[in-house]
């Protein structure tokens, strides 16, 4: 082989290669149709919105797609719940015990996540007609996706159809690292994931993110849980002492730590597990 013939053989496989690592699923013509609501009415009413669903407006008459979300794909985004906690503590505002087991009551959107099947069902409830990726794996365990999505036409639109686009990344290679290690193997999928979840988020106006694009690296965690129970602990034997508590045994002596068996398993502060803690407290607070 010469070293033309060379050179062009190398630039096929080239070729090839990046080809390769692109991935494309088109549309097909029979979803571009942007007569969608006026064709399936056993679905969808004269607006455009499902049958059968209750459904929350904003002042402007625009569906408030948030608060249609189910509060089952919700959850806690511990890292701001965690700061939340450390921060009320710390300047001695009371803690609502039930965000110790993971209830969502009284918190912001900021401070919560929203599950893949919880945007895959806000997504449905509104109604699109395709779904394309463009994907690309730009090195081991590092890729991005653009996700394009088509929306069914509704009131809010003027029955036209409308195609937002999001893009996402996954990347678990050094300084460019946004998620663990163990997702480097998938990272093709997490970028779509995170792609699909912009896309819908956007164009419906969501301000609550995903978890899949949350960078949930397992050290950043554990440095906030460690960090938030130093503060916890540390306002707890301040506050027995400010109310003449001078001790843990003196603390179970009073009738509505003693009401409570659980504190009796325990000889000091340091030991109360998360959800004592903060009962312990509100008891102590409750001191006059």
């Amino acid at each position: 082989m010469d070293q033309n013939s060379e050179t062009e053989a190398n630039s096929e496989t080239e070729a090839n290669s990046e080809t390769e690592s692109f991935r494309t699923l088109e549309c097909r013509p029979e979803d571009q149709d942007d007569s969608f609501v006026r064709k399936d009415l056993s679905l969808f009413n004269a607006n455009g919105l499902r049958k059968g669903v209750t459904y929350i407006f904003n002042e402007d008459g625009t569906v408030n797609w948030r608060a249609m979300i189910p509060p089952k794909y919700l959850y806690q985004n511990k890292q701001k719940v965690n700061k939340k906690i450390a921060e009320l503590t710390e300047k001695g505002e009371t803690v609502n015990p039930e965000w110790l087991d993971g209830s969502i009551e009284g918190l912001a959107d900021s401070e919560l996540l929203i599950t893949l099947p919880g945007i895959k069902y806000i997504a449905s409830l509104r109604g699109y007609s395709c779904v394309r990726h463009d994907s690309r794996t730009i090195d081991a365990g590092f890729a991005t996706d653009t996700c394009s999505i088509t929306w069914k036409g509704n009131f809010e639109t003027d029955f036209e159809q409308v195609t937002f686009s999001e893009v996402g990344s996954c990347s678990a290679v050094g300084n460019f690292s946004n998620c663990k290690q163990f997702w480097g193997k998938f990272a093709e999928s997490l970028a779509a994931n995170r792609a699909f979840i912009r896309a819908v988020r956007g164009f419906l106006g969501i301000e609550v993110y995903g978890g899949d694009e949350m960078d949930s690296r397992d050290e950043e965690k554990e440095t906030n849980l460690d960090a938030q129970a130093k503060i916890v602990i540390e306002t707890i034997t301040k506050t027995a002492e400010e109310k003449g508590v001078n001790s843990y045994l003196a603390f179970l002596k009073l009738p509505s730590a003693d009401a409570n068996s659980e504190f009796a398993r325990y000889k000091k502060f340091g030991e109360l597990p998360p959800k004592l803690r903060y009962a312990a407290l509100n008891i102590l607070k409750g001191i006059n």
